[in-house]
């Protein structure tokens, strides 16, 4: 009872003081509320924002929060476990554990014998195939990866020291001292950011280094300087010289037309410079003393900093060409840092030699390896996934690939193939997920509960007026052979997502809306035109019909879209192309022919905007769309690469929605409609190979 009696004076008594300070210091206190409640909507907002949810569906605050631990943990030394004094073996030498996990015979205390603990995962040349297509699906690698150490308890005092930290691109980027490079007849300092790698049998097989620079302290020249040394004739480049409007590696090397440079001691000549599919390989003469060595280099430039390439295809050719080369010296890799793109292609090499070698890979225990000469290297989980699947690329992609010349012969032949072919892709295990787009707040905004988008391949709109399922919409992501996130498919809107889906083809700026089915005058309740007849106003949005023509296989009508609420926002344009006799309901089109002479209608219109995405839609988001995006695909790869590859075009599809070409039939559709369209189209005369010599 007491002590409610002091509670309410206490009350009583802030009440109070409440009211005469509004009395007397009204202006002040009005100022002082009025920043308070500033504060809050400033607080409110930051909630806000750290509630948002990133692509794949997780909440970024604790995305960030995760990462950080993460980083914060994973330096920890290794487990050291302690073995009776009778265990012996040699320095190195490998042991299994009675936990079933490898271990490495390290020297030790006077009384003890002791191993550390290595992380393994030995998968045999006979799993590995069903393995890799497990792994790479369902993403599992998370906890493996996690567990492998990021950097040991070695010495880096020559990367802290005074003189060498201006060489360094970036401050963590940490090297040992006793797998560092060293330059040897370099007076005054013998430092470059440059580690030695342990390969499979060699261990300096490989040297990992960051890009050079030429700011603060120019390390052109320090670069050719270790590459005449190691009498490296190979170098590989993953990275772009500027990125995301920052420069990440200095140019190292002359332009065609400026023929030759000097690089202190170091003259390089260029020879000749090739263009391939997202790489350049050129060849080079250093000169410094006799003989004047050729150096290789080959540069890819599809690979974004802290990611992957949107596809393993173009990567898997440079990868394969590197391994036929005769290496001479130490292969050199280098993206910007040297370390997460540049582990990512040691880890396959690495893993390959494995294969070759022993029959098996281990992929924790290759990339703890490859850090004992380089920390950090492989800085994510995305790259360590990406590395299983540029292996599955590389191991078992040529068995379904045939050459545009012979594929109209072999088609008769290919029966029996197909439909293992077709057994296998629907065999697959895929554990995806869809918490995201399974919400009760969504259910509303599907139109199949068995047809929803899965995690981290959906599209997220902008968020509108604090509500998360604004940010909804049925429809998922594809990639291109070139290009990532290049298609989205989306079921035919709801009228209650008609306005969702003009506000997608606003906010990604896409350039062609594809509509494949036609709906009978019964169905358009269920099925709304998206086309406006004139005007039309959706609240945020104004919709003006340009104008429309036929085109015999499609009718094209261009669409102008203008937002109401902010003047500064610039209006833009889609094209919308309807296809003309594919009812809804069924697997297939009308007209081959039609369906074929509509997808060189986009990629015209590809060509004309190479960065915005083309959606796709038909009734229920899957059973046209699929096919539609699958034959895509299977052209541009025509045109773009002279092959065909039906297999790889659907496998890559039905990570992003599984229930994709819903039957056998739709799938041999696919071979049957890509040998007409070579057939309407004749092979033209392959360009020559683009050589500049100099």
């Amino acid at each position: 009872m007491m002590v409610a009696v002091l509670v309410l004076l206490f009350i009583a008594l802030v009440v109070f003081i409440i009211f005469f300070s509004f009395l007397f210091c009204r202006l002040r206190f009005i100022k002082i509320l009025g920043y308070f409640l500033d504060t809050f909507i400033r607080i409110k907002g930051c909630l806000r924002s750290c509630c948002e949810r990133t692509q794949d569906s997780e909440v970024k605050f604790l995305q960030t929060i995760r990462n950080w631990c993460h980083r914060a943990s994973v330096s920890d030394e290794m487990t050291i476990v302690h073995m009776p004094s009778n265990v012996t073996g040699a320095d190195g030498e490998e042991v299994l554990l009675t936990n079933g996990t490898r271990g490495e015979y390290c020297a030790g205390a006077p009384f003890h014998t002791y191993f550390r603990q290595v992380p393994s995962n030995r998968v045999l040349r006979e799993d590995l195939e069903a393995y890799l297509n497990r792994v790479v699906r369902r993403g599992d690698l998370g906890a493996e990866f996690m567990n492998i150490p990021v950097s040991f308890n070695k010495s880096t005092s020559s990367f802290s020291a005074p003189p060498n930290r201006p060489k360094n691109r970036y401050r963590n980027n940490v090297l040992y001292d006793d797998t560092r490079v060293v330059l040897q007849s370099k007076e005054g300092s013998d430092y470059i950011n440059a580690s030695f790698v342990q390969g499979c049998h060699d261990s300096r097989a490989y040297i990992a280094t960051q890009g050079p620079k030429d700011y603060k302290e120019n390390t052109i020249e320090d670069f050719w300087r270790m590459v005449w040394e190691q009498h490296c004739n190979t170098v590989i480049m993953l990275a772009r010289l500027i990125e995301g409007g920052k420069v990440k590696v200095a140019q190292y090397w002359p332009d065609v037309k400026k023929v030759q440079v000097t690089y202190g001691d170091f003259n390089l000549s260029i020879v000749r410079e090739e263009k391939e599919l997202d790489y350049f390989i050129r060849k080079f003469t250093l000169t410094h003393a006799p003989p004047s060595p050729q150096v290789t280099q080959y540069q890819f430039i599809a690979w974004p900093d802290h990611d992957v390439p949107q596809a393993p295809y173009t990567f898997s050719l440079m990868t394969l060409e590197i391994r036929r080369r005769e290496i001479t010296g130490p292969l050199l890799v280098h993206c910007s840092a040297g370390i997460g793109r540049t582990g990512t292609l040691l880890l396959v090499l690495v893993l390959l030699d494995q294969l070759d070698s022993e029959g098996y890979i281990d992929a924790p225990a290759s990339v703890a390896s490859l850090r004992q000469g380089r920390p950090m290297l492989v800085e994510n989980q995305i790259q360590y996934r990406f590395a299983h699947q540029l292996l599955l690329e590389i191991l078992y992609s040529d068995v379904t690939n045939y050459p545009v010349s012979d594929f109209v012969n072999l088609l008769p032949e290919l029966d029996k193939e197909i439909k293992m072919q077709y057994k296998k892709l629907k065999g697959t295990e895929r554990n995806l997920s869809f918490k995201w787009a399974s919400k009760p707040a969504h259910a509303g905004l599907n139109r199949n509960l068995d047809l929803l988008p899965v995690d981290g391949r959906q599209v997220l709109l902008q968020m509108v007026n604090g509500q998360a399922e604004s940010q909804y919409i049925s429809a998922v992501r594809l990639n291109g052979v070139t290009q990532r996130d290049a298609t989205v498919v989306m079921e035919h809107p709801l009228p209650v997502t008609l306005a969702q889906a003009w506000r997608m083809i606003y906010e990604k700026k896409v350039s062609a809306w594809v509509l494949l089915n036609t709906y009978g005058e019964d169905e358009v309740e269920e099925f709304p035109p998206v086309i406006p007849a004139g005007e039309m106003n959706l609240g945020f949005i104004t919709l003006t019909l340009d104008g429309s023509r036929s085109k015999g296989f499609c009718l094209e009508s261009q669409v102008t879209l203008a937002p109401v609420r902010s003047r500064f926002a610039v209006a833009h344009c889609v094209r919308v192309l309807q296809l003309i006799g594919w009812r809804r309901g069924s697997e297939f089109p009308d007209s081959t022919s039609n369906l074929l002479s509509l997808l060189e209608a986009v990629r015209e219109i590809r060509g004309k905007a190479p960065t915005s995405p083309v959606v796709f839609t038909c009734g229920d988001g899957c059973t046209a769309s699929g096919l539609a995006a699958a034959l895509d695909v299977i052209l541009t790869r025509i045109d773009l690469l002279r092959e065909v590859d039906v297999y790889r075009a659907v496998q890559a599809l039905l990570y992003e929605r599984p229930q994709f070409i819903t039957s056998f039939e739709q799938y041999e559709f696919l071979f049957k409609a890509t040998a007409k369209r070579i057939k309407m189209k004749p092979r033209e005369k392959e360009e020559e190979e683009t050589l500049i010599n100099v």
